[in-house]
């Protein structure tokens, strides 16, 4: 048997279903820093341990953890770094790059990941090693779900008790920053999409700023670093460039000033796959949208390092190389057989993500997680 730390400070009841599972298993699991009403509902079937970073260590190596699972993301870098110091294991999880699919792998997503080649049948030849663990007599609990007020008060009932109120001003700031930014996107700028469906255009999906895609699997800093060169080169193309805002940027953005160059457009509230299917082609840095877009049976541009660049129909390129629009001609040019994107995402669906809505656990999802782990 193993013992399992899982780092989430959030309520949501994959993590804490799939604490649960283990521990059905004879497993012994750890929910570090879970919020208080978490520790409620499940504090026959788990531990909670709230631990400052000062002390993980220690706690890593007396109770011989064999296994930290936490959210992917760069917030929780100096957890991974601590495990890894302390020869702990560790899995991340992301949502999966399909609908109702989950990641889990132990060097990270997108780039990091163990099967990211360029030899379309070396990722063909790859498989998770799992085993075929049946989780009988175990039910799904879900989380009482908690108002916003409710959440801020307990979170500050927590602070509290653990003298740790700086935590809950960071909560209430992440919080209202959220806030702020799901208003300025619902009412601010947005082209209609009508006027974009009678245009020839190419699709280019934005990243969040900060994230870790960005930062570590590419030559990018940020979107207006690419948005700097990508914009005016759409001056000289017949294409029309449509940028589409992603829903989940925190920060105040500055995109409408590429509108002064010719073609091209902005938009938020237009639905995403409207605008892949009627998309020429789909430039990306590394998202999920070019996942979804070889799922649609479209060509893809990526502009930095991610596991799909050996899909059909996708084409890498150095943005200040030079020859962007060189790849667009090329890549627009080139046939592809629909068969072919349709294999390579079948393999994905059956064979590295896992089947399940995260946000809505089922008895599958967790299972397919334990079996991997």
């Amino acid at each position: 048997m193993k013992n399992f730390v899982i780092y989430t400070t959030v309520a949501n009841s994959f993590f804490y279903n799939l604490a649960r599972a283990l521990n059905h298993l004879g497993h012994t699991v750890y929910l570090l820093n879970p919020p208080l009403h978490v520790v409620k509902m499940f504090k026959n079937e788990c531990e909670a341990k709230y631990i400052g970073s000062e002390s993980l260590p220690l706690f890593f190596q007396e109770q011989a953890i064999d296994s930290l699972l936490l959210w992917n993301g760069s917030n929780n870098l100096f957890f991974t770094q601590c495990a890894r110091a302390c020869n702990v294991k560790t899995w991340f999880f992301e949502n999966g790059y399909l609908s109702n699919t989950l990641q889990m792998n132990r060097l990270g997503v997108n780039a990091s990941v163990a099967y990211n080649t360029n030899d379309v049948e070396e990722l063909y030849s790859f498989a998770f090693p799992e085993s075929d663990l049946n989780l009988s007599n175990f039910e799904i609990k879900h989380l009482d779900k908690l108002t916003l007020k409710n959440y801020l008060l307990s979170k500050l009932k927590q602070s509290k008790q653990q003298n740790t109120l700086v935590d809950f001003y960071h909560v209430f700031q992440d919080k209202l920053r959220k806030l702020l930014r799901s208003l300025v996107f619902k009412y601010g700028y947005s082209e209609p999409i009508s006027n974009l469906m009678s245009k020839p255009y190419i699709l280019f999906p934005l990243q969040v700023n900060d994230d870790t895609q960005i930062v570590q699997n590419s030559p990018h800093k940020d979107m207006y670093q690419i948005l700097d060169t990508l914009a005016p080169l759409m001056v000289a193309s017949s294409y029309h460039l449509v940028i589409k805002e992603h829903p989940e940027e925190l920060t105040f953005t500055r995109y409408k000033k590429y509108l002064k160059y010719k073609n091209v457009h902005l938009t938020k509230q237009a639905d995403l796959n409207s605008l892949i299917e009627n998309a020429a082609c789909i430039v990306t840095v590394n998202s999920s949208v070019g996942l979804q877009a070889i799922q649609k049976n479209k060509k893809v541009i990526t502009l930095g390092d991610s596991f799909y660049n050996s899909a059909p129909g996708t084409y890498q390129c150095n943005l200040f190389s030079g020859n962007f629009l060189t790849t667009l001609e090329h890549a627009l040019d080139q046939k592809v057989l629909p068969e072919d994107q349709s294999n390579y995402i079948q393999y994905f669906r059956d064979k590295i993500f896992i089947q399940g809505n995260w946000r809505q656990p089922d008895k599958a999802l967790i299972e397919g997680c334990v079996n991997r782990l």
